[in-house]
């Protein structure tokens, strides 16, 4: 018997990726042309959001079509359940740590280029913060997390086992970010946002671990005004490593808060077991 795919199967998946590479060139082009004649003064991080929005929205929703399924079924939104949001807060503000000294340590071996360092030091200076919060903090866990979490997460999973679409989807997660620098970091943090996609069936989870991997940083930096070398230091250079009781620290609170996100996914499906055998 022919296995029927749905769609967006792996192939599928890859032309999506690429249509919102060239999608968000388009625009970010024309709206940096356009801006100024029509008097509009974008900064940066405005012209990042802005871009981001109507590219990715465009591609998700166009790809949504396609499907020919519900919005509801590919783009699940449930209500959070508190104990899981607070666990997974906790194990993405150790990610955030962890992932930024793999970052540094794969610096060492291949530095930033000039171009990527002074790009990325623009974007985490507090001269447009408010801007930044927002497309970092908002735009983008929205955008990626319906895009690569509700589209493609939808169609791979439907087409694949767990770890086989986990994977396809974290790496092109990780392409999408065009920098060998930030492929590792969003691989692995691709990979946690569709495991918890998978246990709790909702987007809203993943959506704001997505919120709090990119925004703890600042909050530390400019929220706190703490700033620790490698991390959150007065800029962002190769060669920085994190102090190591960060780095413990990191991995603790990482493999903490995963322990207990499964103990809460375990104990809430065995509580909707009992419901559903005392309901039959």
């Amino acid at each position: 018997m022919t296995k029927k795919w749905i769609f967006p199967a792996l192939p599928g998946a890859i032309l999506i990726v690429l249509a919102t590479i060239v999608v968000t060139f388009l625009v970010g082009f024309l709206l940096h042309r356009v801006g100024p004649i029509l008097g509009l003064r974008l900064t940066e991080t405005s012209l990042l959001g802005i871009t981001n929005t109507l590219s990715i929205g465009a591609v998700a929703l166009t790809g949504w079509y396609f499907t020919g399924r519900s919005f509801r079924e590919v783009f699940s939104i449930r209500k959070a359940n508190i104990p899981e949001s607070l666990a997974v807060l906790l194990t993405c503000i150790g990610w955030t740590i962890t992932i930024s000294e793999i970052d540094n340590l794969f610096s060492l071996a291949l530095p930033k280029p000039d171009f990527i360092l002074e790009m990325l030091n623009r974007l985490f200076s507090d001269e447009d913060l408010l801007g930044t919060s927002i497309a970092l903090m908002v735009v983008a866990p929205f955008t990626e997390e319906f895009l690569f979490r509700g589209l493609i997460w939808n169609g791979l999973r439907g087409n694949y086992s767990f770890i086989k679409a986990a994977l396809w989807t974290s790496l092109l997660f990780g392409i999408l970010h065009l920098n060998p620098w930030q492929f590792i970091g969003a691989g692995i943090v691709g990979f946690y946002f569709a495991w918890l996609l998978e246990n709790t069936g909702s987007l809203a989870q993943p959506i704001l671990a997505h919120m709090v991997f990119n925004g703890f940083p600042i909050f530390v930096k400019f929220g706190l005004g703490i700033q620790i070398n490698g991390y959150t230091g007065e800029s962002m250079q190769n060669g920085l490593l994190q102090p190591l009781w960060l780095d413990c620290m990191g991995v603790t609170i990482t493999v903490v808060g995963i322990a207990i996100s499964i103990f809460l996914f375990r104990k809430r499906e065995r509580q909707a077991s009992h419901f559903s055998t005392n309901y039959l």
